[in-house]
């Protein structure tokens, strides 16, 4: 037993002294620009009281063309609409809970720049988090759908890519 703590300690700190590989640096950096814009975004959100006229912007909505092309930008428009009011309402425990679970991905990804395989895990139940709390209240319109798959499909790739380099992390565990 004694035999395997040590072993394991000096595998621990040849690993601190490795660099993280480029591709895994990149993907970190994206990931913390992300998150960072996101956590932004919400305090903005957060200190932000915004009303807007729905009246005035239905107004100003001056759409020219024929027949089904004008009727659909017409309710393209409409949703957009609608996804941006939804928006500016949604509670603010949902803001909140949005911007700790971005900050929690940013810790995760700051833990596989660290070769933590735990930073994985930690990314990515995150960032799923968001996309389960997106879906659960955006789901209802539109807009938020497309925005729903688009932040899917992102969060997927980043997820398949960073599995691509767990090969380079080990699992830490600090006392």
């Amino acid at each position: 037993m004694k035999v395997q703590n040590e072993f394991d300690t000096k595998n621990l700190q040849k690993m601190d002294r490795q660099k993280a590989p480029r591709f895994l640096t990149l993907l970190c950096i994206l990931s913390f620009i992300g998150g960072g814009l996101s956590i932004r975004s919400d305090v903005k959100h957060l200190f932000y009281d915004s009303d807007i006229d729905t009246d005035e912007v239905a107004f100003n909505l001056n759409i020219e063309g024929e027949g089904d092309m004008q009727s659909f930008i017409q309710r393209a428009s409409e949703n957009v609409i609608d996804f941006w009011i939804e928006k500016q309402n949604q509670p603010k425990i949902l803001t909140i809970s949005t911007m700790l679970l971005a900050l929690i991905s940013i810790v995760g990804a700051l833990l596989m720049y660290r070769l933590n395989k735990m930073g994985f895990l930690v990314y990515t139940l995150s960032n799923l988090m968001i996309i389960l709390i997106s879906y659960i209240y955006y789901f209802n319109n539109t807009v938020g759908q497309m925005l729903i798959a688009f932040q899917f499909f992102f969060t997927a790739m980043f997820i398949f890519m960073y599995a691509t380099q767990l090969k380079y992390m080990m699992a830490k565990i600090t006392e």
